[in-house]
């Protein structure tokens, strides 16, 4: 689960087992490029990805928009998708 941020890998090549993504991240935090470089670095290996955009969200929105119902809903996600051993 990747919250507010991220760095994109150096990496050229994709991993070699699944590693599933969350991201909740706003659109107008100072390293959203960031974010979607790392998006795009999972997309572009087919890994399962979510995209949760925080409209108009810079940090003190994107910790808002983390309610107990959404972090609830995202460790069920993550349950769900455990990376492969």
């Amino acid at each position: 689960m990747i919250h507010g941020g991220g760095m994109p890998t150096d990496e050229a090549t994709c991993p070699d087992r699944a590693l599933p993504a969350y991201f909740l991240v706003g659109d107008r935090n100072p390293l959203h490029a960031l974010a979607v470089a790392l998006r795009d670095y999972f997309t572009g290996c087919h890994q399962d990805v979510v995209w949760d955009l925080v409209r108009r969200g810079d940090h003190d929105r994107e910790d808002r928009a983390l309610t107990t119902k959404k972090a609830v809903a995202i460790l069920d996600w993550v349950a769900d998708h455990a990376r492969a051993k």
